[in-house]
């Protein structure tokens, strides 16, 4: 982002100091289709964006059926729906007890059935 150039290296060097490497891989740029994949064998997805304009994520997640904790901001309130959590973007604590509450329900891996029941409410946004 050529707002903050130093970003990804600050956050290599966050992830070295604090020893957690073996719990964070930071992948930088990836291809389309492997995102997805990536989104399609999560549990759940996170967005913590403040700064957020209209989340292609939020959009995409909807469409797998994926659960979204997503950051509490305006757009994330328009674009939310029945698999979105909004919590509070200045309390990691919040976000952690969602998480926790939601985790013995969340499933990882694509969930065919759930692609099937989101992917024509997801095209039908779409066009709206």
């Amino acid at each position: 982002d050529y707002r903050f150039p130093t970003h990804y290296g600050e956050l290599r060097a966050f992830v070295e100091q604090h020893q957690l490497g073996s719990a964070i891989r930071l992948l930088g740029l990836i291809p389309r289709p492997d995102q997805v994949q990536l989104m399609r064998r999560a549990a759940a997805l996170v967005q913590p964006s403040f700064f957020e304009g209209w989340s292609a994520l939020l959009e995409e997640s909807h469409a797998l059926g994926k659960r979204v904790f997503a950051a509490d901001t305006p757009m994330h309130r328009e674009q939310r729906t029945d698999q979105t959590v909004l919590f509070d973007p200045h309390s990691a604590e919040e976000l952690a007890d969602y998480v926790a509450q939601n985790w013995p329900r969340l499933q990882p891996g694509p969930d065919l059935a759930a692609e099937a029941v989101h992917q024509p409410l997801y095209e039908a946004r779409l066009q709206d």
